[in-house]
């Protein structure tokens, strides 16, 4: 869940309405996004993604793993 950086183990329901909100909304625009494209005849139709790349959990697991002895290859 997002927000998790909070020091909360659930989410709250507010942030639930914001996730559900914001869902509908990316839905919304990616259906019309593919209906402008096919009324112009476009041949093709790009979508991005973004992540949340600074997980503090993530990045602590990271630190654990690249410490010496516990080479798994990662960069």
């Amino acid at each position: 869940m997002p927000w998790t950086g909070l020091g909360k183990t659930a989410a709250t329901p507010e942030q639930l309405a914001e996730v559900a909100y914001r869902t509908g909304a990316v839905v919304a625009q990616v259906r019309e996004t593919f209906a402008d494209a096919e009324r112009r005849n476009d041949r093709a139709v790009v979508l991005m993604t973004q992540a949340d790349m600074f997980d503090p959990s993530l990045l602590a697991a990271r630190r654990r793993i690249r410490q010496p002895g516990n080479d798994v290859g990662l960069p």
